[in-house]
């Protein structure tokens, strides 16, 4: 009986003393694993979290500086394309310069030059052989335009061209609607009026009208205000000196007036250059 119960007593203590072996094993390797995760954790918060989180905040970034590029090309087509003046516009100051040519020819002297964009005029104007030299002033749109002067020469610099307000200009900055003109019976008519006059009076495309940020315009509608204009920019040469009458005989009988801008009007002592830009919409 003695032997029975010390053999049995051995057997109860060696199972329990291989089940406390296991149970420290289990811990030992859940320590570890924790161990192994606390050091390795920031590389998998690194590699798993941040990193596709930064991946994907530069994406964004970089869709919405593509974005607000595309509607910078677009706003520059629009307002680089409708600043100008418009016909009437070019007609106020035709009528303007009539007055200061006037004025400073019963003093004794001729225009040489006149140049006129949106941003202003320079004027310059030459004494008469026989004259006596004498500094005077213009006055356009009731405003007076005093000169600089070098011997026989009287130069105004400056001066207020009046051409900078196109009413579609106006109407895009205000996000405001226009009726464009379908182009295919501007340039109907362009070749039409071309065909019947002279040179003197031809109105010459530089190009067939066109858009650089048409696809960006379909894409951006609701973010833009745009009219699905095309633009194409032309010419009228004059071989006439001052050619004050020739340009407003040409610029007044267009019949679609408001799709023509005026960028540029240009006399000298050989020829007469106006400069200029042509708005229209697809169409048939």
């Amino acid at each position: 009986m003695a032997v029975s119960e010390n053999l049995y007593f051995w057997k109860r203590r060696n199972i329990g003393g291989g089940s406390t072996g296991r149970g420290g094993n289990i811990i030992v390797w859940v320590v570890t694993l924790l161990i192994l995760l606390a050091g390795g954790g920031g590389s998998g918060y690194y590699y798993f979290i941040w990193k596709p989180e930064q991946e994907r905040l530069a994406r964004v970034k970089a869709e919405q500086a593509a974005r607000q590029q595309k509607i910078k090309a677009i706003e520059d087509f629009y307002r680089k394309s409708l600043t100008g003046g418009s016909i009437s516009d070019a007609s106020l100051l035709l009528e303007q310069l009539l007055l200061a040519n006037k004025k400073l020819s019963q003093v004794g002297f001729a225009p040489k030059s006149i140049e006129c964009t949106s941003t202003g005029c320079s004027l310059s104007y030459a004494l008469n052989p026989g004259r006596i030299f004498s500094v005077a002033d213009i006055n356009l749109w009731g405003k007076t335009w005093s000169p600089s002067f070098s011997k026989n020469t009287l130069d105004y610099t400056g001066v207020e061209s009046g051409m900078n307000k196109h009413p579609w200009l106006s109407a895009w900055q205000s996000k405001n609607t226009v009726n464009l003109p379908v182009c295919t019976d501007v340039l109907s008519y362009i070749s039409t009026w071309n065909s019947l006059g002279g040179r003197n009076t031809e109105l010459v495309l530089t190009g067939m009208p066109s858009s650089a940020v048409e696809k960006n315009e379909s894409e951006l509608k609701s973010a833009v205000t745009s009219f699905g204009m095309l633009f194409a920019g032309w010419t009228i040469t004059s071989p006439t000196k001052m050619d004050f009458s020739g340009v407003s005989l040409v610029l007044n009988k267009q019949p679609f007036a408001d799709a023509f801008i005026i960028k540029s009007i240009v006399f000298n002592e050989k020829s007469t250059l106006v400069t200029g830009g042509l708005a229209c919409k697809k169409g048939n």
